[in-house]
């Protein structure tokens, strides 16, 4: 009796009521940082583009899926690398000039029928050290929130439902923080949404739509 009784305890003091992230999920945020953290637009030097897309629940009609498309650089005026040594540490050659990183991105989500995609764009400042690296980066984001009016019908429309399917467009903003010893380990902290804007979905009988702020910790 008494060993359930802690259970009941734990569980109301530990559980509360949940809310599910609002921004796309991905599993390879490792070659797509700037999507969670805009300091890390162009941190390695290089110039890379990438591509990726995931589609959930296979079989299922209207399942989850989504799509990024990112691109970052870094405006040196002397390139920087880690050059390999035998039987030594490998050496951060850091590029005094140059420390602009930029970044873009595109993305779409679509869960059931209901739809998020958007663009952004990123910049980065980044502070070399010896071995290391500190950057700072600020990212401006346009996101459209839609409704597929395909999927969804009223037998008995309302009036409050009639600008339901319109389109809504929502500007925000991200920050981030980000150091990387280039021979031990990396850190990262961004906070996305900071405006935490409303969208509008039908006329003013319904309630505003609230983008909720998100942080990210690596």
């Amino acid at each position: 009796m008494i060993f359930r009784l802690k259970i009941v305890v734990i569980f109301f003091v530990f559980f509360t009521i949940g809310k599910g992230q609002q921004l796309p999920i991905f599993s390879n945020y490792i070659i797509n940082g700037t999507k969670i953290n805009p300091s890390m637009a162009g941190y390695d030097g290089l110039t890379t583009f990438s591509l990726t897309g995931r589609q959930q629940w296979l079989g299922y009609e209207n399942a989850p899926r989504t799509f990024l498309f990112t691109s970052q650089t870094r405006l040196l005026y002397r390139n920087f690398i880690i050059k390999s040594r035998p039987n030594k540490k490998n050496k951060f050659i850091p590029a005094r000039s140059g420390r602009v990183g930029l970044g873009f991105n595109i993305y779409g989500d679509r869960n059931g029928y209901f739809s998020n995609s958007g663009i952004a764009f990123t910049y980065a400042y980044h502070i070399p050290f010896l071995n290391s690296q500190m950057s700072l980066g600020v990212q401006t984001v346009l996101s459209q929130y839609k409704v597929d009016q395909k999927g969804i019908q009223f037998r008995y429309p309302e009036y409050k439902f009639e600008n339901l399917y319109k389109p809504s467009y929502c500007p925000d903003v991200n920050v981030g923080f980000f150091y990387t010893n280039f021979t031990k380990y990396y850190i990262g902290f961004s906070v996305c949404n900071i405006l935490q804007s409303n969208i509008k979905f039908g006329n003013n009988e319904l309630s505003n739509y609230k983008i909720i702020r998100h942080y990210y910790i690596a």
